[in-house]
């Protein structure tokens, strides 16, 4: 009986799939400015555009931003400010792709402290979505104004080595 389901499930491809699973490829730009404006007219600025490769299930991140130390230079106590994303992409034989997406953007900010200690706000988003590969999800990862956003595009493809 389990010699016959397993046939079965190698002749689908199910079983393959999961021994190896398909690698897929994340191409993101996280820009910072007006999402309507253009990097052309100066009111977006582009922060990151990594390509990331990844297996099926398997999640990955990247980080754009900087380590801002203490006020006395102490490295031991640098505090991390910036864009961190992570994905969980899962491929689907009708090629759709299940993604989800945990994204945080935090700054130093004076005044939320003890005075002479920067204090840092942050703003995190998550979110899940079936999309068809290469198609481009966009989304607002922080806002202070509609003209001052993070924001990023996503797109999920198959992921195929150049030659």
């Amino acid at each position: 009986m389990h010699a016959m389901l397993l046939g079965l499930l190698v002749a689908a491809g199910v079983v393959n799939d999961r021994v190896n699973p398909p690698q897929l490829q994340i191409d993101v730009l996280v820009c910072q400015g007006d999402p309507l404006g253009s990097r052309a007219e100066g009111t977006v600025k582009y922060l990151a555009e990594p390509r990331i490769v990844t297996q099926s299930g398997r999640s990955a991140m990247f980080r754009t931003g900087a380590s801002v130390l203490d006020p006395a230079g102490d490295r031991r106590s640098a505090e991390w400010v910036g864009t961190t994303v992570d994905f969980l992409p899962i491929a689907y034989p009708n090629g759709k792709v299940w993604v989800e997406v945990n994204a945080t953007h935090r700054e130093a900010r004076h005044g939320l402290s003890l005075p002479g200690e920067p204090g840092y706000a942050e703003q995190t988003l998550r979110f899940s979505k079936f999309v068809t590969a290469g198609e481009k999800i966009r989304f607002r990862i922080a806002a202070d104004s509609p003209s001052s956003q993070t924001w990023a595009e996503v797109t999920v493809t198959p992921y195929r080595p150049e030659k």
